[in-house]
């Protein structure tokens, strides 16, 4: 990382390209080894910035604007999003892809472009909102993933694993909650909160379930590059949604950041 930091700034260079959890990481070592880069412009892919890495990039280089490419392996890029636009709003390619709507909301999109072997309505795995405007441009504003995974260090890690893990650890895995937020730093903080009172928590408890969790190959890898931190809480801090019931994921990530 010195020798890539020590690069860049020999070049001048004033853009970096990545998924999130890449950027973020250059920043944290360009920031602890006070290497000094000018970067005005973030073009960023496979996840969403959240505003609380936001936050951090931005007070380590003020001047850096966000950009952002939507799409899929399968598909290449879909849309995209400048810093004239909402952070979730992206301007679809609608000459060379064609979206369209479940009546849940989950997004499935035509390849117009692959007219030999055409990619007919895959589904992208988010839901979204698809919107007209005034000039006839189509607009899709993003939302959260359709099935039980999140986005962490630019993969996807499915509840399953997180469920398997608990009950590696002899943990009750009947009901429990994944609640993701970012910490002052621009880290993913990675909470798994269980069903157990506040006095089963102890250390060997804690080191216990840790050491099940780190066995989820990447969840490992974002904790190991330093972009992830992993906690874990008792049922006290359950969230419930308005009507009663208990959702398994949180994504706090576009709120403000927590301390860590």
């Amino acid at each position: 990382m010195p020798s890539l930091l020590a690069t860049m700034k020999s070049f001048n260079a004033n853009v970096l390209v990545g998924s999130p959890t890449g950027i973020i990481q250059v920043a944290q070592a360009a920031e602890q080894l006070d290497v000094d880069l000018a970067i005005t412009k973030i073009v960023f892919v496979g996840e969403a910035f959240h505003l609380g890495k936001r936050e951090f990039i931005q007070r380590l280089w003020p001047k850096a604007q966000f950009h952002s490419l939507y799409g899929a392996t399968e598909l290449g890029f879909a849309a995209v999003n400048t810093p004239a636009m909402e952070p979730h709003q992206h301007l679809i390619l609608s000459d060379w892809f064609f979206m369209e709507q479940t009546d849940s909301g989950e997004l499935l999109v035509t390849d117009l472009k692959a007219p030999v072997v055409p990619v007919i309505r895959y589904r992208i795995g988010d839901v979204g909102e698809l919107t007209l405007s005034e000039d006839n441009q189509y607009y899709l504003k993003i939302g959260q993933r359709v099935a039980e995974e999140f986005s962490l260090g630019g993969h996807r890690i499915s509840l399953t694993l997180i469920e398997q893990a608990l009950v590696a650890a002899k943990v009750p895995s009947e009901a429990f909650q994944v609640r993701l937020s970012t910490t002052d730093a621009g880290k993913d903080s990675v909470t798994v909160l269980v069903d157990v009172e506040p006095s089963v928590i102890n250390d060997a408890w804690g080191v216990r379930l840790q050491e099940q969790l780190l066995l989820i190959p990447k969840l490992k890898e974002a904790v190991t590059r330093g972009v992830a931190v992993v906690k874990w809480a008792n049922n006290a801090d359950f969230s419930y949604n308005p009507r009663g019931s208990l959702n398994r994921l949180l994504d706090h990530r576009n709120q403000l950041s927590v301390v860590g």
